[in-house]
């Protein structure tokens, strides 16, 4: 029985969903990724890829700081991104060329191979940028993980790739519009095998809205008892002290009045 949480239908129709809502961000920051990547023939191909990739998973995931300006922010893992892209893209380059010498069966191999580095790499170079794996690391558990769903993601990827490559038919131009959806069936399928959850049970289309809290109804307030407050002392008047009488001289019997004094009056004439 197997273990896988995979589902084709899931991952394809949230990839499907997140590029019809933000379709102008998809194309600028793909067209913008190419162009640098070809300008710069090859060489940023590590970082430019794992900003891209980055930024496919935030849009999954309906992040609200998902920008443009992701695209540029793993030039920091340009060792191991870089190692990574030319390792393993050479790696494959080669076995290709020598499955394409064997008639038939070497045509539909180097296809299955092709459709397989695909996967692997993304995988790869996602660890490094959003877990901070090494090379080594990276390509083991990026390799466990394509080996745990070999054919689901191989078919994945087919159909990635065909839906793709329909821009082509308009002269190339078709691409530009084309290949985000690309990015976002191999982001949506990393994060299904990555973290291994159903990618219903983890990642919602929509925001979820905090649900409205219910109205709690108040208890009645009960009657508040009068509390009694304590009497204050009345302070009774201080009686005012009584001022005694004072006292008359009184003459002592010894002494006697003092005889009035006689002014001379001149005598008339």
């Amino acid at each position: 029985m197997s273990n896988s949480t995979f589902d084709f239908t899931a991952c394809f129709n949230l990839a499907w969903e997140t590029y019809k809502k933000n379709l102008l961000l998809l194309v600028g920051a793909s067209l913008v990724a190419s162009l640098l990547i070809s300008f710069s023939f090859g060489i940023l191909t590590g970082p430019i890829l794992a900003g891209l990739m980055i930024l496919m998973l935030k849009l999954i995931a309906n992040d609200p700081d998902a920008k443009f300006e992701d695209i540029f922010s793993q030039f920091s893992t340009f060792k191991t991104t870089f190692l990574l892209c030319l390792a393993w893209g050479a790696a494959a380059y080669i076995a290709m060329i020598i499955l394409m010498i064997i008639p038939l069966f070497g045509q539909v191999a180097s296809i299955v191979v092709a459709l397989g580095l695909c996967v692997f790499l993304t995988f790869a170079v996602l660890l490094a940028a959003e877990k901070g794996m090494d090379f080594g690391p990276a390509s083991r558990t990026a390799f466990e993980m394509l080996k745990k769903d070999l054919w689901p993601l191989l078919g994945y990827a087919a159909v990635a790739s065909i839906l793709s490559s329909l821009g082509a038919i308009a002269c190339g131009i078709g691409a530009i519009f084309t290949m985000p959806l690309l990015y976002l069936m191999l982001a949506t399928a990393y994060r299904s095998c990555a973290t291994g959850t159903p990618i219903d049970d983890m990642i919602p289309l929509d925001p979820v809205k905090p649900a409205a809290a219910e109205p709690v109804e108040e208890a009645p307030a009960e009657p508040e008892t009068p509390v009694a407050e304590p009497e204050t002392p009345v302070a009774e008047p201080d009686e005012k002290p009584t001022k005694e009488p004072a006292e008359e001289p009184t003459q002592k019997p010894d002494e006697e009045p003092p005889e009035p004094t006689q002014t001379n009056k001149p005598k008339p004439e």
